[in-house]
Order: C-alpha cells, then structure tokens, then sequence
C-alpha cells in the first residue's frame, strides 16, 4: 500500500509505504496550519515537504502519480524529517554531519549537481578521496583553504578523516538512498557498488594492566573523590562515557545490583 497525507482542500502528500512516516507527517501539517493561522510562523520561512496539489481530472490524463522528491537536500531533510524520528538524538546529529560533510564536498567539487538522479557511483568514490585528502576539524568537517590560512601556525586540525570514519560516512550514504529507491524517488543506487576503504590507519589502544588500573584510582581517591566515584563505575561496568553522564538514580537498582541503560531521549 502507497500512504498519503490530504492536506487541506486540494492537497496531498505522497509518503511512500511507510504509515509511522505518514501519521507523523499528518500531525506535522496540523501543528503548521495551526501555528500558520495564530501568526507564529513567519511567510519567509519554508516548509521541509512542498505540498504537491491533488491533480484534477485534466492534469491525470497526463499522470496518474504525483511528483516526487527529486532534490538532494529535499531528500535528505525528508530522510532527518521522517526515518530518524525513532533513533536517538546523537543518531540523528551524526547522519546530519555526514550529510554536511557531503555538501560540502558537492559545493567545492560539483556545484551543478543537485538532483537525486545526478548522483553515479564515481561521484561517492571522488568523495572518499576527498575526505580521506582534506584536512578536518576536530568535529570531523573539512577545513576550508580559510581556515587552514589561519590556522597555519599552530595546525590546530587533522590531515584527513580516518578510513573507518570515512567508511562509515559510506555506509550511512548508502544506507539514505537505500530508502530514497524504495520510495521509487531513484531507479538505482548510486552507492551500491562503492566499495570500502581497507583499514590500516586505526591506532591500537592498549588498556591499562591491573597495576596501573589500582595505581591510577589511588591517584584519583586522593585528588578528586567524584572523579574516583564516575571511573570505578566506567571501569567496572563497561558503560561508555555518555551512558554515565545521563544516568539518573531511577536507573540504578541498588537491592539488586543492577543499572539500567536507558536511550536519552
């Protein structure tokens, strides 16, 4: 089954097959027209989707479909818009620096390409090298030649992505327009044959003997008990940083010994 969301009179959006997407993209449109009408948005502003209007009986003889999503960026927000809504916040600020990691690559090496159906599998392998070629900042976006002007003296970036962050851009690449063929929005996907980059510039990290373990949180006991208190709970359990700095006590079981991990919301 093919969704769409009626918007009013003479309007109707096409989702695709997916009803989470067309339920949420229905509320959407009911908050717009109500903030539309208490003047809490401004014309200036444009929406995410173009309503596309319900074709009449002249306008279907000639396609029975309506228009689909043909932008890069139109599709891309629709990607953020609707098949992130589930994930987690860090999810979807992590697919949207890779989506700006690859419009930044478009504006520098193809500016005249803006369509869905302009994208081949060459233009993702230029982009691997562009990544892997162009020094980045330290949260992984390009540097400019700008910047790099500046910051010449003291280098305060680094030559380059790594493969396996460049592989990952990838797969999140190829994963997008995976879901931009199912929509029918492209015949092919222009990533699917792009291969990945083998890793061999991915730093061993050593962990810490059991001496030095006992040595370092001797160290911290002495100077700062709260930093004692987060690394025990690190070291003990194997959270992960970000875990522990969202942990609240309606987590933490202390009857039975348990901590839970929640999603942050």
């Amino acid at each position: 089954n093919t969704w769409y969301v009626l918007y009013g009179l003479r309007g109707k959006v096409r989702v695709g097959k997916d009803k989470k997407a067309a339920e949420y993209l229905a509320n959407k449109l009911n908050i717009e027209e109500a903030e539309k009408r208490a003047g809490l948005i401004k014309p200036a502003q444009t929406p995410l989707i173009t309503i596309i209007p319900v074709q009449t009986k002249e306008s279907s003889e000639s396609s029975d479909e309506p228009k689909r999503i043909t932008g890069i960026k139109d599709f891309f927000n629709y990607y953020l818009e609707f098949y992130c809504q589930n994930n987690r916040l860090s999810t979807k600020k992590r697919y949207s620096g890779i989506m700006r990691n690859f419009f930044t690559f478009l504006e520098l090496k193809y500016p005249n390409i803006k369509k869905l159906n302009q994208l081949k599998p060459f233009i993702f392998e230029e982009f691997k090298a562009f990544r892997k070629n162009t020094p980045i900042n330290k949260n992984g976006s390009p540097v400019s030649a700008c910047q790099i002007n500046k910051k010449n003296k003291d280098k305060n970036f680094q030559e380059g992505a790594r493969t396996k962050t460049i592989n990952c851009e990838i797969m999140s690449l190829k994963t997008f327009l995976k879901q931009a063929k199912i929509n029918k929005f492209i015949e092919e996907n222009p990533v699917e044959t792009v291969k990945y980059f083998e890793v061999n510039d991915s730093k061993e990290k050593r962990p810490l003997t059991k001496e030095e373990l006992e040595k370092f949180l001797k160290y911290l006991l002495g100077k700062d008990k709260e930093l004692y208190d987060k690394f025990t709970i690190l070291t003990f359990t194997g959270m992960r940083a970000g875990e522990l700095q969202h942990l609240t006590w309606d987590n933490i079981n202390l009857d039975e010994g348990i901590i839970h991990i929640r999603p942050v919301k």
